[in-house]
Parts: C-alpha cells; structure tokens; sequence
C-alpha cells in the first residue's frame, strides 16, 4: 500500500526521503500560532507518536528551515524557537556581524558606527 502524505507533494526540492516525522511535524507547527521550541513539539508530537526521539525533532526541525518552510528565532536565552512560515517559502533577509561591517544576504553592506 502506498503511503499518502499531507505535505510530501507542496514541498519539492532535493530533500532526501519524506517521512512520516516530517509530516507530522509540519502538520503540527501549521497550526500552531505562536514560537515553540524543539522540546515543546517533540512533548506534543511524542503524545501523538510515542517512537519519536528528540534528535529526530531537532533534524526534522532544521532541514524544514533550510526548506524555508519555518522561521527559526533565538530566544534572549540562547534556546532556538520555531514558526510556521506557510506553503510557499519566501526569501529572507539575514544579517550578520563580521567586524564594523553587517552583511545583508541581498549584498546589501551596511556600515555601523564604530563606538571609540
């Protein structure tokens, strides 16, 4: 019997096998509202399908972000926090520090004030 997915068919990409974990998990964060941990998803996912273990939540959760299909969000306790984005991916601006200099990943060089 050939397995049905609810999101394996919207997600495309070279992604590697889709499974039943991905599913849930997506299915979950889509309707959730609000920024939730790994831990909080792997606590209700595991509710719903006992043999999950955390670090395949912690995967699941980062390869559905490099998918563009979550929003990852550093909390000021260090701890990740994750979102739904929804079906179509869209492009994000990330900005890094390197020195006196903030990159924007649309090239975009912005200059900050040196403080003496």
């Amino acid at each position: 019997m050939a397995r049905t997915w609810k999101w394996q068919p919207l997600a495309g990409g070279s992604y590697g096998r889709w499974t039943k974990t991905r599913d849930l998990v997506l299915d979950f964060l889509s309707k959730e509202r609000g920024h939730l941990s790994a831990k909080e998803i792997y606590r209700a996912i595991s509710a719903i399908y006992p043999q999950i273990g955390l670090a395949t939540i912690y995967r699941t959760l980062e390869l559905l972000t490099r998918l563009g299909y979550l929003n990852r969000l550093v909390s000021q306790d260090g701890q990740n926090l994750y979102e739904f984005k929804g079906l179509c991916p869209k492009p994000t601006i990330t900005i890094s520090f390197a020195s006196d200099v903030a990159r924007l990943s649309t090239r975009l060089i912005i200059f900050r004030k040196r403080s003496t």
